[in-house]
């Protein structure tokens, strides 16, 4: 009697190969809580905090939403508080929650961004890595400019597809295990 492996394993492979793509093509946000943050100097300075995620190689970056709570120390402004979204190449994008108040004091701000639609969508390199600096954009004080109260932010990504290689490589690998079941069995 014949054994149906090779053809429900090539079923099965043909199966998960149209469906790879689609599930792994699917949005994702990353979600990303802080608070306490110090705003203490220029963009690159190493006194800024820094925050490192890492996600899939080459995703593309979509989307931003944010709700944020900020505080600028006089004679610092609200406008100065910036954070910086990038790969690890330094392409991204900067967040400057307050932009347009001129001013110190405490602002609580939230919006959202299709960075695809307005032209900033960008893509992570191979290690994944997204990088977060929040820093003030002029530095008027010793010590830290403003705080970074509170904040929530979803990064909104999708993984890479595998490119249609890999997926003919994974047929082939498919096809030739059932051949080779076929030919191994005594008949």
């Amino acid at each position: 009697m014949r054994s149906v492996f090779p053809l429900a394993a090539v079923a099965a492979g043909l199966v998960l190969l149209a469906a790879a793509p689609a599930v792994l093509a699917a949005g994702q946000t990353l979600k990303i809580e802080f608070g306490n943050l110090p705003s203490v100097d220029e963009a690159g300075a190493a006194d800024n905090v820094s925050l490192v995620y890492t996600l899939p190689s080459q995703s593309w970056i979509t989307g931003l939403s944010w709700s944020v709570d900020i505080t600028a120390l006089d004679p610092s402004w609200l406008s100065e508080l910036t954070l910086d979204l990038t790969n690890s190449s330094g392409e991204g994008v900067q967040l400057s929650p307050g932009d347009g108040s001129n001013a110190a004091g405490t602002l609580q701000a939230s919006g959202q961004l299709d960075l695809i639609n307005s032209g900033l969508g960008f893509r992570l390199k191979n290690d994944g890595r997204l990088l977060l600096s929040f820093y003030d954009a002029v530095n008027d004080l010793p010590g830290a400019d403003g705080r970074w109260n509170s904040g929530l932010l979803q990064v909104s990504y999708t993984a890479p597809v595998p490119e249609p290689a890999s997926a003919g490589l994974l047929l082939a690998g498919l096809l030739a295990a059932g051949a080779w079941r076929l030919r191994s069995k005594p008949r």
